[in-house]
């Protein structure tokens, strides 16, 4: 199933997401165009990640400079690409402001 939106994923309004999210089950994997896609915040973005992978639903992003592909959640690369991005992701967020 497909969900599109194309707001910023810095605003909560995205009708897009809450429906991918609710419809997602285990075994399924997330595409997201970048993982800042996901988050308003380091802390949501990462918390939606652990939520996700508890619920055994991975993460794939298709642009990002490093390659996230949670479906193995246990790949320490996937973990570390997470963390960077978020962060990357709420520094280009705060000097663009």
């Amino acid at each position: 199933m497909v969900f599109s939106e194309k707001r910023s994923g810095a605003t909560r309004d995205r009708p897009g997401l809450p429906g991918a999210l609710q419809h997602a089950r285990d075994g399924d994997v997330i595409v997201v165009h970048t993982l800042d896609r996901l988050g308003r915040t380091v802390r949501d973005t990462l918390n939606l990640m652990h939520e996700l992978n508890e619920r055994g639903v991975g993460v794939r992003t298709l642009a990002d400079p490093l390659r996230i592909d949670t479906s193995t959640p246990d790949s320490p690369t996937a973990q570390l690409a997470v963390v960077m991005l978020a962060l990357f992701a709420k520094m280009e967020r705060t000097y663009a402001a």
